[in-house]
């Protein structure tokens, strides 16, 4: 199961209090009191737009997330919002169901953050260290959609529709929500163990002087 995989371990994390942050998820801010009314007046259904070689391909992800929990079966009457939803090819191989979230995007209010880049992992790092990255599939998905929010990141594809269970890659406040996620994962990390660890997008780096220290760590 990939989709809300966090929520899986809430046991763990009330021990380290960080039970209410996975929880709470990926929950949004509207940014104003018109928005509500705003999005209702886009409330249609938004048809697959693909050809029967993409519509297939879709079938094919629809099943694998349905599978995977990413996503699940909403009642048309619960929908508030449509979102487009098409397939695209992933760089190394395979393929991606991609959401438009734009509609919804300019209706949420934006939070600033700062995410960490190449200065920050050579703050840390040092001569003839080992490294190890750790990249998180569907890094994204693992994160709750919780609340109302559900209801505004629906899609259709051969008249059933579904929404997202999961996180989604097209919604605005999805980096911030993940990277604040996982900077508590990873300042307990840091409490508990020598090695030097550092997130960037979707990728975790874990640094140590000796290879055997670092493989037994992570």
């Amino acid at each position: 199961m990939i989709g809300a995989r966090l929520l899986l371990y809430s046991k763990a994390y009330e021990k380290i209090n960080m039970d209410k942050t996975i929880r709470i998820g990926c929950c949004a801010k509207r940014k104003s009191q018109e928005s509500r009314v705003i999005l209702a007046q886009q409330r249609r259904v938004i048809y697959f737009s693909g050809n029967e070689e993409q519509a297939e391909q879709m079938d094919q992800l629809i099943k694998e997330e349905l599978e995977q929990g990413i996503i699940k079966v909403m009642n048309q009457q619960e929908i508030l919002l449509w979102n487009r939803t098409f397939v695209i090819k992933k760089p190394g191989g395979g393929l991606r169901r991609i959401m438009d979230c734009r509609p919804l995007n300019t209706q949420l209010k934006s939070q600033h953050f700062t995410t960490n880049d190449l200065s920050k992992v050579l703050e840390i790092w040092k001569q003839n260290d080992w490294a190890s990255l750790m990249d998180i599939k569907s890094a994204f998905n693992h994160v709750a959609v919780t609340g109302e929010l559900e209801k505004y990141l629906a899609f259709t594809h051969r008249g059933v529709h579904y929404t997202q269970v999961g996180m989604p890659f097209g919604i605005s406040i999805a980096p911030r929500t993940f990277a604040k996620t996982i900077q508590i994962l990873i300042d307990r990390v840091r409490s508990k163990s020598p090695v030097r660890i550092i997130n960037f997008a979707d990728d975790i780096l874990f640094l140590m002087k000796e290879r055997e220290q670092l493989e037994k760590e992570i």
